[in-house]
Parts: structure tokens; sequence; C-alpha cells
């Protein structure tokens, strides 16, 4: 069944009850006051996964295994109707503690569906998605479980935030001249999200006068729509040099993120997860 449409150009804050929702929350506040946009509150939950046990290994006679169906059925169904509620109650507890720290308009989504799918039935007027790195079912990753899926399926923009949230002050941009990050370039321009952020464009890549010349371009973009920008074309490993750099005291890495082609998520997809756990900060991502 299709979901209900939402206001155009919100950002929609991913909530699951977790330790970093009030983070989420802070950086969904922050987009929208820069955006000057409604919030949405995303809460998705597979409601057919419940755990109830579903192994029926050994024979049954006909009866007995109508009864254990009927049985199994009503625990999924008193599952199901829990899932619910405690997503209703999430979906009220970020609405107050939202309340506190915006003024923005809001809105709220409780989506009957894992995460992954959900990023992917998101409308596409859609500004800005904000999700929180640690998720509640985190395996001791840095990035937690269903992120990384989530971060593959989501065509928008996607802010991913740390367990502390600060406004960006100086963010570095890599760019490697590819859909991502041209549409990351594209995107800073066009949305005021970044404006009073300092944006250092990247290029890890040989110094020829080919390369140094599309990372001056990239600046010059960024400077014709009023942002502050540098550039330079370092050579080295994609993922040291990109480490080495955020050790510069950058609090943002903005970057494209995986493919839509396989091929493309064979090329960046090791790149993408490598730098998702290195970096200590808050992340913008654009899809390849």
């Amino acid at each position: 069944m299709p979901h209900a449409s939402y206001p155009a150009n919100s950002v929609i804050a991913c909530v699951d009850g977790s330790n970093q929702q009030p983070t989420v929350l802070e950086a969904a506040s922050w987009a929208a006051s820069q955006l000057v946009c409604s919030i949405g509150l995303l809460h998705a939950h597979d409601s057919t996964r419940s755990g109830v046990a579903s192994d029926f290994s050994g024979s049954l006679s006909a009866k007995a295994r109508e009864s254990l169906l009927d049985k199994l059925s009503k625990a999924d169904a008193k599952s199901a109707r829990e899932l619910t509620e405690h997503g209703w109650d999430i979906l009220e507890s970020a609405k107050i503690q939202l309340k506190s720290a915006s003024t923005a308009q809001n809105f709220t989504l409780h989506w009957h569906q894992n995460l992954e799918r959900s990023m992917s039935q998101l409308q596409a007027d859609t500004a800005l998605v904000v999700l929180g790195q640690n998720g509640k079912d985190n395996s001791g990753k840095k990035i937690g479980h269903q992120v990384e899926s989530a971060i593959k399926a989501c065509d928008q923009p996607l802010l991913l935030t740390t367990p502390k949230f600060t406004a960006p002050k100086r963010a570095l941009l890599a760019f490697d001249n590819r859909s991502g990050s041209k549409e990351a370039l594209d995107w800073i321009g066009r949305y005021p999200l970044l404006f009073h952020t300092e944006i250092h464009v990247l290029m890890v890549a040989d110094p020829t006068p080919k390369n140094e010349a599309k990372v001056r371009e990239a600046v010059s973009a960024l400077k014709q729509n009023g942002r502050k920008a540098t550039g330079e074309v370092l050579p080295g490993k994609v993922i040291t040099t990109i480490e080495s750099a955020l050790n510069r005291d950058y609090d943002t890495l903005i970057m494209g993120a995986y493919g839509h082609s396989a091929i493309r998520e064979w090329a960046l997809g090791s790149n993408t997860s490598e730098l998702l756990q290195l970096n200590p900060g808050t992340c913008l991502c654009f899809r390849a």
C-alpha cells in the first residue's frame, strides 16, 4: 500500500528510541532552520519480523499443526500490535524532544517496514534525511545495524550524525569528479544548509593540470554560489589521504556514497564503508 504524501522539501529525521535519538533531532532541527522547512519524524519497523519461532521441524498431526499455526498467528498479531504501540510511543517522545529544540512544523511517519525499504520509498522532493550512525541494534561497529543498507537505498542527501552533533563549521568534500561529488557540489550551491560552513575540496589523485583544473572549477562553482571554499589535489591512497586530511580539524565529511549500478557499487562500496567507519564527525552523503 502506498504511503500518504508528506510536505515537500522536508527534513526527515529517522528515530528509533536509541540513545542517539536526541542527537538526530538536534541535527534535524539545525538542518530545518537552515533550509526553512518542516521536519518529518520517521519510525520504521518490520512488523513481519516478530521474533516468534517459526521452525516446524519434526512431524505433527494435521490437528496439532493447525493448533500450532493458530497459536503462532495470534502470537505474531500480538507482537505486531506491541511493535506498533511502541513505535507510536517513540514518535510521541520524539515530538516532545523536538518541541524544546525547534520551532519548525513537524509531522510523523509510522511505516511498517524495515529502514532500508523506507529509505527507498521516500518522496523525491525530500530535502534531506537525518540518520544516526549508531542504531539501536549496534553490533559493536561504529556504523550501526541497518545503517549501511539504508544509505545504499536512499536517493536523497543523507546526513549521518555522530553521538555528539555540532553545526558544521569546516567541511571536507571528497571530490572525484564523478556523479556523487558533482551532485554534492550542485546541492551545496542550491541549498543553504552549509552557507556558513568553510568547504575544502580535496581530490585524491595525481596532481596533473587536468585534475587541478577540475578542483579549481569545483571551488569556483561554490564561490559563485556564495560559499567559502578552497581546494587541492593530493596524491596517495584514497582512504589514508582523506583520513589524514580529516585530522586537520574538519568536523564534517561530504562524499558520494556507494553506487546505483552493480559496477559502481563494486568500485565505490569499499571506500564508502571504510570512510564511514573512520570519519569521526558528521557525514553528508550523496548517492553516486
